[in-house]
């Protein structure tokens, strides 16, 4: 038993023995790519089955990227192969459809000659057809006239040939009663010489009484008669004009079917010189309408920038003019202090010298007394004078905060420092005139700039319409 259990714990220790070293392995090995890929941050023994997943997971991502990327660039190198290969299609599909478009047009131009060509023959016909009715009925009444006339030409021949059966017959009565015709002959007469001409040209034609007598129903029956021809032509007339608006309503239909139809096709088969210019158009109008709000906000931020300046400098103005007239104050009461106090020194040795005033040590009289007072006063106002220019100070310190990198107007005044402010004062006038004049000349770049996007955009507009027309 002892045996076993000095076996298996000498079996365990070389396992662990094995792991161990398998672990430290693995270790060395990822420790050893990790600074080959330029990570060198510390890895502990704990976290590296998480920093191998991570690894591989890393590995497995960069190749799968780098396959995209491969996939990428030959989609994009088969593309480009494709629009060239379909260059010559679409020129020749662009060809085509213009060649269409003119056939087309030509197509309804013959179709409206056509068109008008059938209606004047229509016209025509409808008119030879009320001309052959016409003529048909008058041939009726010429034939019907005709007939008439024959008959009565047939009994008239046949009158005169009774009467001269009767007057080439004689019929003579004998006494025995009986009747015989004899033929007698035809009487025949013989002229000399024609009838003499007659001494009057002409007979005088009868007159009516009155001149101004007419046939007023003759009068209003050919009224009538024009009136209705009036109205027949009319009528023809508004029949034409039916017919011609007609045809100008099919005429407007076809009209507006192509222009549906040439705009489906302008917009599915337009070549891509005309695409490609109408988006620069289009990028360069969008461009300068930015660029004109962008100007007009930035104008105005400027704007508000520059009256702020101007009253921040109008403040500081006002209060360098009351700091001049408080120094000037300050300086008169200072200078007649120091007079004063010079009097009154003076006075004081002078009034030691005659009274014979030494001792320290005694207690002070009312002239050393009225001295510390007025020393105490000057210091008093001189305190005042510095809490009132820091005061002033950390206004103006406030009001201009809001402008970039300037240096403050006003700093922890001394007796005598005013002629620095004023200068400091003068200073920022002349950065804001500087600043003025850069956002001047800023604002005439800007104008050219878009005067030349404007005259590009013109150019563009006009070699777009060349190309489409």
């Amino acid at each position: 038993m002892r045996l076993q259990a000095e076996g298996a714990a000498a079996g365990a220790s070389v396992l662990e023995d094995k792991m161990t070293t398998a672990a430290e392995r693995k270790y060395v090995n990822i420790r050893k790519r990790l600074d080959q890929l330029g990570y060198r941050q510390t890895l502990t023994v704990e976290c590296l089955p998480l920093v191998e997943k991570l690894f591989s997971d890393l590995v497995h991502t960069t190749e799968s990227l780098r396959k995209s990327k491969l996939s990428a660039v030959k989609a994009e190198k088969e593309s480009a192969n494709f629009d060239f290969v379909l260059e010559p299609y679409k020129l020749e599909n662009a060809r085509l459809s213009r060649e269409n478009n003119e056939l087309y047009l030509e197509l309804m131009k013959l179709r409206e000659q056509s068109g008008q060509h059938i209606k004047e023959l229509k016209t025509t016909l409808k008119k030879c057809a009320h001309e052959t009715a016409d003529l048909k009925f008058l041939n009726n009444q010429y034939v019907h006239k005709l007939r008439l006339l024959e008959k009565e030409s047939k009994a008239k021949n046949e009158k005169i040939q009774q009467l001269q059966e009767k007057n080439l017959q004689a019929v003579v009565q004998t006494p025995g009663g009986k009747k015989r015709s004899i033929a007698f002959r035809r009487q025949r007469m013989q002229i000399d010489e024609p009838v003499p001409p007659s001494e009057v040209s002409s007979y005088p034609v009868p007159q009516p009484d009155d001149p101004y007598i007419a046939d007023l129903l003759q009068v209003a029956d050919n009224r009538i008669q024009e009136l209705q021809q009036e109205v027949y032509q009319l009528q023809e007339k508004l029949a034409m004009m039916e017919s011609g608006l007609r045809d100008y309503n099919k005429q407007i239909e076809l009209r507006e079917r192509e222009i549906e139809r040439l705009s489906v096709a302008l917009e599915g088969g337009r070549s891509p010189d005309i695409l490609s210019l109408e988006t620069r158009n289009k990028t360069n109008e969008k461009l300068i309408a930015h660029l004109n709000i962008q100007e007009l906000n930035l104008c105005h931020k400027e704007k508000e920038r520059l009256s702020d300046e101007l009253l921040i400098k109008s403040d500081l103005e006002t209060v360098v003019h009351q700091l001049e007239q408080e120094k000037q104050r300050l300086n008169k009461k200072i200078e007649s202090f120091a007079v004063t106090e010079r009097e009154l020194t003076l006075e004081v040795e002078r009034m030691r010298l005659e009274h014979g005033i030494k001792r320290r040590d005694k207690s002070p009289s009312r002239l050393d007394t009225f001295l510390k007072g007025i020393e105490e006063e000057r210091d008093f106002y001189k305190k005042e004078l510095e809490r009132l220019q820091h005061i002033i100070q950390r206004r103006s310190c406030s009001r201009s905060y809001s402008t970039c990198e300037k240096i403050p107007v006003f700093k922890t005044l001394e007796k005598g420092d005013y002629n620095s402010e004023i200068h400091l004062i003068t200073r920022e006038r002349d950065e804001l005139q500087r600043m003025l004049e850069r956002f001047e000349k800023h604002m005439e770049d800007i104008q050219s700039n878009v005067k030349l996007l404007t005259a590009e955009r013109d150019k563009l507009s006009v070699l777009y319409n060349e190309v489409r027309y």
